[in-house]
């Protein structure tokens, strides 16, 4: 029996143990969705016959269309198709163009159209920039 003035410690710090498992444990438990992933890797794939491997240059965008993009520092711009894995459009883009991707108008650049619509629905389309 604990002297009078002291408490056990005991149950204390069982209950601080007990609340930090349920907390940490609750966080801690990954569960599987059932969905599988595919594995990510920094190996670049070989493209499909008859398809273009990505453009040179540094991508800006990878988007689903519509897509607004201003391009800043002007270059030569192509657009990519990243669903057919091939080159779209290739223009020189002038500074501060504003690029639109649309499904039904086409491909704009500076508000010229370089590729009239429509476009190919659902498809992803990547900004690349060569200076």
């Amino acid at each position: 029996m604990p002297k009078r003035g002291h408490t056990t410690r005991s149950s204390g710090a069982g209950a601080i143990a007990l609340f930090a498992l349920v907390l940490t444990g609750c966080n801690a438990v990954k569960t599987n969705t059932g969905v599988a992933t595919a594995p990510q890797t920094d190996v670049p794939t070989a493209p499909r016959a008859g398809t273009q491997a990505p453009p040179e240059g540094v991508r800006l965008k990878s988007s689903i269309s519509p897509i607004n993009y201003l391009v800043g520092p002007g270059g030569a711009l192509t657009i990519y198709d990243a669903t057919d894995m091939k080159t779209v459009v290739t223009t020189t883009a002038p500074t501060q163009a504003i690029v639109t991707i649309d499904d039904d108008k086409g491909i704009s650049v500076a508000n010229v159209v370089v590729k009239a619509g429509p476009l190919p629905r659902g498809h992803r389309y990547e900004l690349y920039l060569k200076k």
